[in-house]
């Protein structure tokens, strides 16, 4: 995001007051977001928050990955493995929630006739428009603050304001006057002098923009796109809410199954809404006051909410700050901070030194992580596809787009198991080193298409090839690439490396169609 530059930053007086106390009294700035540059348009400036906002969704998603690959080990009692299996589960949860709200940006793009992105800068990496520093570590009481921060509505003095009132009691009264203060002072230790937002604050300032007729007028927006768009039937499928009974009492919401929001957007109305969807999800929309029954007493939270990605992080907190301290308790791998695959030549920035890339050298580890790499760029390449292929094969046939949609489920998977691989490998050769390798999400040196049709299916085998050639080398027995794997690593590799070559196969057939039609589906 290095092409978003500081001198952009101009305040606005909307957000300029808005501002977090941290501890010891010193006030740091919540960061100020930008105004228009005057060499863009209203519609200009939105189409690049809403890449700010994918680039923020993206960066989001990866890092809850990664906490989440963090958690557990053999070092836990059954009962403490059953409390962290649960937080893993929410934390995978709301990283699925925040593919679809990737998902929603992308036909917020498209509404505005803007291109769709699934891009990010590598980590570590920070800029004026994110929350904090983003960075891979493993599961914390400090990067749940983080991500408190990140989710939380508004500002601090809006949080001390309304949540103690709201229908959480007890809890959000501990929360505001006990682990504020904490998350107060680890978002002024990791933003420095820089200052700092919540996400939603780049949302709010969309929603602002596109309210406004005077900015984005309605000839700014292409209804026509809309069965380009992604869609929940698309996507959301897995993650269906259970059905209400015929008494129209809605079931008891499980806040461990994901609920992907993927809204298609044809007009203002539409977009505000899932604008709005996306705040309400991450936020907490359930800061609301305590509801009074008849004898003047306040209700206990309904069982039919869902829970926001912040009410969930700050009942993590909560468990996570309760176990602090207890004999034995250590809910993470040793896995460490921004695992990389390569080495490079400048030297360490010594006022970032915690956020220094952790380079994996143990040569089998390595293997594996650039396996890791080839697949996280290949569901990449396919999701930056589904929207190109929308445009030139009918949505409503069973076509060459959906089989890219069940190859992006399946790369899914494959990211999620190859994570659990090296999450129990070593970092290093050396053999008193107990450090364990990571999932290093090192971002492609690109993820735009070609031009050509043929040459994005060129592309597609070129990677897929490149995973084979690397599972060949893995399994080939002379290098014992497997003595430091899981067991069932080998099996895993044999399957993948088959189902790479079908879809070889499959791609020629799709290669062969198209050159046999000019760069044409037939």
């Amino acid at each position: 995001m290095s092409k978003y530059k500081s001198e952009h930053l101009r305040h606005i007086a909307l957000h300029q007051h808005n501002k977090l106390k941290a501890a010891g009294g010193d006030q740091v700035n919540i960061r100020p977001l930008p105004t228009k540059p005057e060499e863009m348009t209203w519609r200009d400036y939105v189409i690049m928050l809403l890449h700010i906002g994918s680039e923020l969704e993206h960066g989001l998603m990866v890092q809850y990955l990664y906490a989440a690959y963090s958690l557990g080990g053999d070092s836990l009692s059954p009962k403490d493995q059953a409390m962290v299996k649960g937080w893993q589960d929410l934390i995978l949860t709301v990283a699925r929630e925040e593919m679809g709200h990737l998902l929603t940006v992308q036909n917020l793009l498209c509404l505005v006739g803007g291109p769709v992105s699934f891009n990010r800068e590598e980590f570590p990496w920070d800029t004026p428009f994110y929350p904090f520093p983003f960075k891979f570590e493993p599961l914390s009481k400090k990067s749940l603050a983080a991500y408190i921060f990140a989710e939380m509505p508004n500002n601090f003095a809006y949080l001390e304001s309304h949540y103690p009132d709201s229908i959480w009691g007890e809890r959000a009264k501990h929360f505001v006057d006990h682990d504020v203060p904490f998350i107060k002072q680890t978002v002024k230790e990791w933003v420095k002098q820089d200052g700092a937002h919540p996400v939603g604050e780049v949302y709010q300032l969309i929603v602002d923009i596109i309210s406004n007729p005077d900015c984005i007028p309605d000839s700014d927006f292409r209804p026509e796109t809309y069965p380009l768009q992604a869609s929940w039937d698309d996507w959301g499928r897995s993650y269906r809410p259970k059905p209400a009974p015929p008494s129209g009492d809605s079931p008891p919401m499980d806040n461990a199954k994901a609920n992907v929001i993927i809204e298609r957007t044809a007009t203002r109305t539409e977009a505000l809404y899932a604008l709005r969807e996306i705040l309400g999800q991450g936020e907490a929309s359930e800061l609301k006051p305590k509801r009074k029954n008849r004898s003047g007493a306040a209700d206990a939270p309904t069982p039919t909410a869902e829970l926001s990605h912040f009410e969930r992080f700050v009942e993590m907190f909560q468990e996570f700050e309760e176990k602090e301290g207890s004999p034995g308790w250590n809910p993470v791998r040793a896995v460490p901070q921004n695992p990389t695959t390569t080495v490079g030549n400048t030297p360490p920035d010594p006022r970032r030194r915690a956020f220094d890339p952790t380079p994996i050298t143990a040569k089998a580890s390595l293997k594996f992580a650039n396996l890791f790499n080839v697949r996280y760029r290949m569901l990449l390449t396919y999701l930056t596809h589904t929207f190109r292929l929308a445009r030139v094969v009918s949505p409503d046939e069973p076509n060459t787009r959906g089989a890219v949609m069940h190859r992006i489920f399946g790369e899914m998977y494959n990211i999620k198991t190859i994570a659990g691989i090296l999450v129990c490998m070593p970092l290093t050769d050396k053999a008193n080193d107990a450090r364990r390798a990571g999932p290093p999400f090192q971002m492609p040196y690109t993820i735009e298409l070609p031009l050509d049709e043929i040459d994005c299916w060129r592309l597609h085998r070129d990677i897929t090839l490149n995973s084979v050639e690397l599972c060949n080398a893995l399994l080939d027995p002379a290098d014992d690439h497997l003595t430091t794997a899981p067991p069932a690593a080998e099996s895993y590799l044999r399957t993948l490396r088959n189902v790479d070559r079908q879809a070889i196969t499959w791609i020629d057939t799709v290669l062969a169609g198209l050159r046999a039609n000019e760069g044409n589906y037939p």
